[in-house]
């Protein structure tokens, strides 16, 4: 018996991947930081970063909590559908 696999469209404005790493994106650009600088200060390579920010990968909880410590930011918020960059812009 075969397992289905759920397909997930990473345009889908729906899709948590895609809204994750859309959150990301705009609050490494808030604290003013190349995708570079921010994978390493994160410790990971800057290609995962790019799958994680155009929403077509999925990083493990840990990675969620290295990238919300980095940024300054409580996880929850990187899961935001409605991200408040004022409340959340790094200093």
């Amino acid at each position: 018996m075969s397992l289905e696999r759920r397909h997930y469209d990473p345009s889908s404005p729906m899709d948590i991947r895609v809204r994750f790493g859309r959150n990301v994106r705009a609050l490494r650009d808030a604290a003013d930081l190349s995708q570079d600088e921010f994978a390493d200060r994160v410790g990971v390579h800057r290609t995962y970063m790019s799958g994680i920010e155009r929403g077509v990968r999925a990083p493990t909880i840990i990675v969620v909590e290295k990238i919300a410590r980095t940024l300054g930011v409580d996880p929850g918020a990187l899961f935001a559908s409605d991200l408040n960059l004022e409340r959340h812009r790094a200093k």
